[in-house]
């Protein structure tokens, strides 16, 4: 009876011990998990009513609209440190905010496609970096849209900056051209302003809209 009464003892702290063992759990290669991408815009802010207005803006006067041009400095970052990037695909569309007098917003079309090759290697981030120039002149002939068709947004020059002239307590509106981006890897896989968060393109440290505006505009 005694020799029972231990054997019984020592499989119930089998069982329990048993029970009670860690489970071993594989560690998770960080490396392995999937990895997005997007494109920095090297920030630049336009200043209207005395305060930061808006990113990835800029206003040109309609008066010299085909000697002025959009430029600014973009960035591919990706996991590989741009490595895995391939090309940069931009469409443009005509937005009319002014439609009283005809509205004539147009749908994207395709303005350029920019691949890694146009790209340099930064000596400081280590990512590649291209300026992007986007001229008057382009904007116009790909959208097809006269000049004499688009309304400029009245500004006038203030002690502290540019400020919107309103009517109403409101800002007068103008016409704008909008640049959309879409990014390639050479996985096939592509980033854009569809499937992007706000962290990316609202931050901001990462200032990837994946979206530019060329805001056309004339000081009074």
């Amino acid at each position: 009876m005694k020799y029972i009464k231990v054997f019984s003892v020592v499989a119930l702290f089998a069982v329990v011990a048993a029970g009670c063992k860690t489970q071993m759990i594989e560690r998770i290669d960080e490396l392995a998990l999937p990895t997005g991408a997007y494109m920095r815009t090297v920030p630049f802010i336009v200043y209207r009513n005395g305060a930061p207005a808006a990113k990835h803006q800029v206003d040109l006067s309609k008066t010299k609209f085909t000697e002025e041009k959009f430029e600014t400095v973009i960035e591919a970052v990706t996991a590989k440190k741009g490595e895995d990037f391939v090309k940069y695909d931009l469409s443009i569309r005509f937005v009319d905010n002014t439609p009283a007098n005809g509205n004539k917003t147009t749908t994207f079309v395709p303005l350029r496609s920019i691949q890694a090759s146009s790209f340099a290697k930064d000596p400081q981030t280590g990512y590649p970096r291209h300026t992007l120039v986007i001229t008057g002149t382009e904007a116009l002939a790909a959208t097809k849209v006269a000049l004499a068709d688009i309304t400029a947004q009245p500004l006038e020059r203030r002690a502290n900056g540019l400020f919107a002239i309103q009517t109403g307590g409101a800002d007068i509106p103008g016409d704008e051209f909008q640049i959309s981006a879409v990014m390639t890897l050479a996985d096939g896989r592509t980033f854009s302003a569809t499937n992007t968060g706000p962290n990316i393109t609202g931050g901001a440290f990462y200032a990837s809209q994946f979206l530019y505006r060329i805001v056309v505009a004339e000081l009074r």
